[in-house]
């Protein structure tokens, strides 16, 4: 979620985008579900699909639908079974919704699993002359460059050392919206505000020192890149369905809209992480910190260190925040829930103490909100794969080279495999709820991807919001506002189509 939600997000999204309603003429009424028993596999032109044009398939429905896809890859799902094609211009996509199914796609990942391309990322770095980070890059450069960064993103005793600067961060962010809470308690603008900590906490592990994101006044580079990364998403999905030459050509405000936005997120990193370098010339430090050990190691070029740094600034703030956002919409609604938590919290961490990273692994609750959170609201909707050889999937022969995608949030909301699922109860997911999980599927909750390609920033985020919501709760009563259900859009990543807003009253000593 997650560095945050992370380099995954942004290939898992290219598909999302592509499901829309199209005609509907069917290519084939017969249920999937009959191919499972056919002796020999059907062919791949007879996965039930929606018509639409020719050449561009349902192209136009996914441009007017773009916001709803989540929906909309639902109500597929309910028409036409647990597999089904999308034809949108030249993306033809095999969609699935069956958890065997989906655990077959992943088990057979190679040594390099590969997702389509993004046309407009790979066309902005060959004009800027930027190096490919693990976000774009493929086969052995992609392995070479996550081998190294796995080492420290991924290893839990690392991450955990860090977690005393996300304590700092989070309390200086809770002192920050003491200022803006209004005179009722409501907290106006928590969708910027958690942008800026979650920026803030990921910059104490790449850089290993403070930006001022949650400054009254910070620095003008660092606003600018701020604003670049809160604009990223929305520049990147007004020119993610076409060819970065017809862009250009007919589309120049959008793409040059996005090429400006591209470019600061990568001159504003690049400007930190030398800053960094030069301070590192002066410090001596025993313990390695993220830069350090990368520049230890010798594997990355320094074009591609700027490359990796960017993509980790970007994918670990929108990602993070908005799962916070969701989490304190539930918490807010769910005062049951939210007792509990806040029981849990205040024993295990005394009062006027922060959470240690030993005290964070003896808050199972803690741990399980966060899961059905993302159960119920993954922000990177789809996980996705680029098939490296011919497969059988559900009955249907499926051709090397074709896309498979799966949308965790109808997996997530599945009868089949959660007891009620459209209630935020996360009991489900402690160890003792035997009736519950004999029933879950893990490849069913993959908020962070799976293999090799799991979502490197998992850990960072993990810890970031397990130090936050504990901080939170203990020192607040999270209210809502309004009683109204959240309405979800697609923009990039599943998200709220309006802030969350709470009120947080003060507990009472």
């Amino acid at each position: 979620m997650a560095a945050g939600l992370r380099h995954n997000i942004f290939h898992s999204i290219l598909y999302q985008q592509t499901v829309c309603l199209g005609c509907f003429r069917y290519a084939s009424t017969e249920p999937a579900s009959t191919a499972l028993d056919a002796k020999y596999p059907r062919p791949f032109n007879e996965i039930p699909h929606k018509k639409g044009y020719p050449f561009i398939g349902n192209f136009l429905e996914a441009v007017q639908s773009i916001n709803k896809l989540h929906i909309l890859m639902r109500d597929r799902h309910e028409m036409l079974g647990p597999i089904f094609r999308e034809k949108t211009g030249s993306f033809d996509m095999v969609c699935i919704t069956d958890v065997d199914a989906l655990e077959q796609l992943l088990r057979q990942d190679g040594k390099y699993p590969n997702r389509t391309d993004i046309p407009a990322f790979i066309q902005h770095r060959i004009d800027s002359g930027e190096a490919s980070g693990i976000l774009i890059a493929k086969d052995e450069d992609w392995a070479r460059m996550r081998r190294v960064l796995n080492r420290r993103m991924l290893n839990i005793k690392h991450v955990e050392k860090y977690v005393p600067d996300f304590n700092e961060v989070s309390r200086d962010f809770l002192d920050r919206l003491e200022h803006v809470r209004t005179e009722d308690n409501r907290i106006t603008g928590l969708n910027t505000e958690l942008f800026h900590w979650a920026l803030e906490s990921v910059s104490t592990l790449l850089y290993g020192r403070r930006m001022g994101c949650l400054s009254e006044n910070p620095d003008p580079e660092l606003k600018s890149f701020i604003e670049a990364a809160h604009h990223m998403f929305h520049a990147t999905a007004n020119v993610l369905f076409f060819p970065p030459w017809f862009a250009k050509v007919f589309l120049p405000k959008r793409w040059n809209d996005f090429k400006s936005t591209m470019d600061t997120l990568f001159r504003v990193a690049r400007k930190c992480v030398d800053e960094k370098l030069e301070m590192l010339k002066e410090e001596e430090n025993e313990e390695l910190g993220f830069l350090e050990y990368i520049l230890s190691e010798h594997t990355l070029t320094p074009q591609e260190i700027y490359a990796n740094v960017t993509e980790l600034m970007i994918g670990s703030v929108d990602t993070t925040s908005n799962v916070v956002q969701m989490i304190l919409y539930e918490l807010s609604r769910n005062t049951r829930v939210q007792q509990k938590l806040y029981d849990e919290v205040t024993g295990v961490v005394p009062e006027g103490e922060f959470p240690s990273a030993a005290q964070l692994q003896n808050m199972p609750y803690l741990k399980a909100v966060i899961k059905e959170t993302l159960r119920l609201y993954p922000i990177g909707n789809n996980i996705n794969r680029v098939l490296q050889k011919d497969m059988t999937i559900l009955g249907y022969h499926i051709p090397a080279e074709k896309t498979v995608t799966a949308s965790l949030y109808v997996l997530g909301r599945l009868p089949s495999l959660y007891d009620d699922p459209e209630s935020f109860r996360p009991e489900r997911w402690l160890r003792g709820n035997l009736k519950e999980q004999d029933k879950m599927n893990r490849f069913a909750f993959l908020p962070f991807g799976h293999g090799v390609r799991m979502c490197i920033g998992r850990r960072l985020s993990e810890l970031e919001m397990q130090v936050l919501i504990a901080q939170m709760v203990a020192r607040y009563c999270i209210q809502p506002v309004t009683m109204d259900p959240v309405v979800l859009k697609t923009a990039l990543l599943l998200q709220p189509s309006e802030p969350i807003n709470v009120r947080l009253v003060d507990r009472e000593s």
